[in-house]
């Protein structure tokens, strides 16, 4: 139970966790989820809790507690899980266990967990390891561990979990923002996506070039990822264009000063641009 499971190289494996024996720092790999073999029997410090993640062609580990309650708030990784690199003793988010990981815009994201004296609603991110940035203190979502989170659609979500009193929550959250493309890379995205002026204390113009003809989309979301007002939805010809935003929503109001994206949708692809009103 309460052990990290991730697929890497065309393999699932599964990593730490306890048994009636006692708490593991073992890793097994399996290519048909029958027949199982033993990378290691000893990766690192024996754990539960942990949150494991595949990530830049490696299998990545981090945080958990051992049979004491010791909470830990070390990364381990590994490009064949039999041999594994401390990438840090100590990140500078706390220590805990029941925390959750997941690779989203090219880096992996931790959230919330516990230890013997917090519960957690915090965020943050690295794309090495050992370097990471704290995206928010405390998220609008109520402290938990033991919970769920996923990549979907473009967007971050978590889901369940115990709160601080151990009730179990069956809440639904998303990461504020607009979704990170997903798409093909062998599609053809807009090139050269400008905002000007930018911050704006009211109408912005956004320009864009298409390397052919095709429709193009644009619409300007609020930090909560919700539709504020599509500018334009319409065939155009190829070359450089250039659109008006008046700072105003699909009702006609003006907006409220602060941030906002603009997705410019084009031939499957899309770029997003950061948009300020002040």
């Amino acid at each position: 139970m309460a052990h990290g499971a991730v697929v890497h190289d065309g393999k699932v494996w599964i990593m730490g966790g306890y048994t009636n024996s006692g708490f593991k720092g073992d890793v097994w790999y399996s290519s048909n989820g029958i027949q199982w073999t033993e990378a290691t029997s000893s990766a690192w410090p024996a754990r539960a809790g942990l949150a494991a993640v595949a990530f830049d062609e490696k299998i990545w580990v981090m945080g958990g507690q051992d049979v004491n309650y010791n909470t830990y708030n070390d990364v381990w990784y590994s490009t064949d899980g039999v041999n594994w690199t401390q990438a840090t003793a100590s990140a500078p988010w706390n220590t805990r266990s029941s925390l959750s990981c997941v690779v989203y815009n090219n880096e992996m994201w931790i959230t919330g967990g516990r230890n013997s004296s917090t519960v957690f609603n915090d965020v943050w991110h690295s794309s090495d390891g050992v370097n990471w940035t704290q995206q928010t203190a405390s998220a609008a979502w109520d402290s938990r561990s033991s919970h769920t989170s996923l990549v979907y659609n473009g967007f971050l979500w978590i889901m369940g979990g115990s709160d601080a009193s151990n009730s179990k929550c069956n809440d639904v959250w998303r990461l504020a923002g607009v979704a990170i493309s997903e798409e093909s890379s062998n599609t053809v995205q807009p090139s050269s996506l400008s905002a000007y002026p930018n911050p704006s204390a009211s109408a912005v113009t956004i320009s864009c070039s298409l390397p052919h003809d095709g429709n193009v989309r644009m619409i300007v979301y609020d930090i909560m990822g919700r539709e504020v007002f599509t500018i334009t939805d319409q065939f155009s010809a190829s070359g450089d264009h250039s659109v008006l935003w008046d700072g105003r929503n699909t009702a006609g109001q003006r907006v409220e000063s602060g941030v906002y994206f603009c997705r410019c949708e084009f031939d499957g692809a899309a770029q997003v641009k950061q948009l300020i009103l002040i």
